[in-house]
């Protein structure tokens, strides 16, 4: 296999230290691994921009820390690939004063019941695809594998609040096919291949003719 890689989620539990990575990192050169993503969404990345955000909330991996295991990776024949969720996945942002108005469903949307979520970016919002612009920014500069993974996957609330009538008009897929072009052309900008994750366009067949050749899915 070409790309023989594994995704940690380092944002939904412990932000693993810097020295359980480097021990993971030489684990997995000696089982043949030559790709590696840590799955950002929050703020377990260090996000300069925006440090009043997590500073003395969060105990985020750091730009420098990133440049260090990028470094390490490279000397174990790993390539560390910078992964970012940019449309679901968004609730630490939207929980915030500063983005809560990003949110497609501002007071909530009822996932399952007695459950109301806050998860979603608003892609009718020209200022959400800044926001990710922003993170990018951020982001990216600090690895220098000529990758992204924007995930984009599991946008619940789409269509459901603030993009309803817009879903009417030319339904969710649509909304959420233009939202990734955007990010797409965001990363080709920055020199990355895109990846993402299937689930949505895979519930949408009818929109596979209108994604760039060079998505991997």
């Amino acid at each position: 296999m070409e790309i023989r890689g594994i995704m940690l989620d380092i944002s939904r539990d412990k932000v693993p230290k810097y020295e359980t990575l480097t021990t993971l990192i030489e684990q997995l050169s000696l089982l043949k691994y030559n790709l590696l993503q840590l799955y950002v969404e929050g703020f377990s990345f260090g996000y300069p921009s925006i440090k009043s955000l997590w500073e003395a909330k969060e105990t985020p991996i750091t730009p420098e820390e990133i440049e260090k295991l990028d470094k390490y990776c490279k000397e174990h024949f790993i390539e560390l690939v910078p992964n970012q969720n940019s449309l679901g996945h968004m609730q630490a942002w939207l929980d915030t004063e500063t983005y809560s108005y990003l949110a497609e469903c501002p007071d909530g949307y009822e996932l399952l019941p007695l459950q109301k979520v806050k998860t979603t970016l608003d892609p009718t919002n020209g200022e959400s695809i800044e926001l990710v612009k922003k993170m990018m920014n951020d982001m990216l500069p600090h690895f220098t594998s000529n990758k992204f993974n924007a995930n984009l996957d599991d946008p619940f609330e789409l269509g459901h609040c603030n993009s309803s009538s817009l879903a009417e008009e030319i339904g969710v897929g649509q909304i959420y096919l233009d939202f990734v072009l955007k990010v797409y052309e965001l990363t080709k900008n920055e020199g990355k291949e895109f990846w993402m994750w299937a689930d949505i366009i895979g519930k949408h067949p009818e929109l596979l003719d209108q994604l760039p050749k060079d998505i991997t899915l």
